[in-house]
């Protein structure tokens, strides 16, 4: 199981005078995030992966998907999930009218696997203390 706290945040609503009464709801706490080096630092710890060993397989894993996106838009990561690219486009009247400039955003998606959202059922909240 997985402690997660939580703190309690206040919101009035919109459109209410003076915002109305206002309601309570748990909102998670601005934890320190987990930088590159925390990850790695308990990957050594937990797994005895080496540093070194690490940051290779990171850098040619962002190459490896930066060199597959020429070719392909949907790329499995097994147990880590998948990477998709979607664009924005504008439509023209006629096919031949159609060019690089009707994409107009190109967008990356990582979806994690099950296997990974798995990992939120253990999740258990608890209020955090009121010190």
């Amino acid at each position: 199981m997985i402690r997660k706290t939580y703190g309690i945040i206040a919101r009035t609503e919109a459109g209410k005078p003076a915002g109305g009464p206002p309601k309570y709801y748990p909102a998670l706490l601005p934890l320190r995030k987990a930088t590159e080096e925390d990850v790695m630092l308990r990957m050594e710890r937990e797994y005895g992966i080496k540093r070194a060993e690490y940051k290779r397989f990171i850098m040619a894993l962002e190459d490896m998907i930066v060199k597959l996106l020429e070719t392909h838009n949907h790329i499995e990561l097994g147990a880590l999930g998948y990477v998709r690219l979607e664009i924005q486009t504008s439509g023209a009247d006629r096919p031949e009218l159609v060019t690089e400039q009707n994409v107009k955003k190109a967008t990356l998606h990582l979806r994690f696997s099950q296997v990974i959202k798995q990992g939120l059922k253990q999740l258990r909240f608890e209020k955090a203390s009121s010190r």
